[in-house]
């Protein structure tokens, strides 16, 4: 059995991704980006409805995200911390 002082200080696992459908504007949700990448989240994705698109921002540094891939309908996103999970751009499209 384990240490009951073990089970209760254990840290707990930080947010791997991100991702937001954005309800606000695309200025709001910039801001947001910036924050996520500061805070360290590697992976945050950018539901883009007007463009019909999912945004994908990876890397994170200090104020930006290094790396931003745009993918459509008809392509699929594999999540970088999860590479057995994959999801179609049109699900989020609908």
């Amino acid at each position: 059995m384990a240490d009951r002082a073990t089970e209760v200080t254990r840290p707990l696992r930080r947010v791997e991704y991100d991702k937001r459908v954005a309800l606000g504007t695309f200025e709001n949700e910039r801001r947001k980006l910036r924050l996520h990448a500061s805070c360290g989240v590697p992976e945050y994705w950018v539901v883009n409805i007007p463009e019909r698109c999912v945004e994908v921002y990876r890397e994170a540094r200090p104020s930006c995200y290094a790396q931003c891939e745009r993918y459509e309908p008809g392509q699929s996103i594999r999540l970088a911390s999860f590479s057995d999970v994959v999801i179609a751009v049109a699900d989020f499209l609908r």
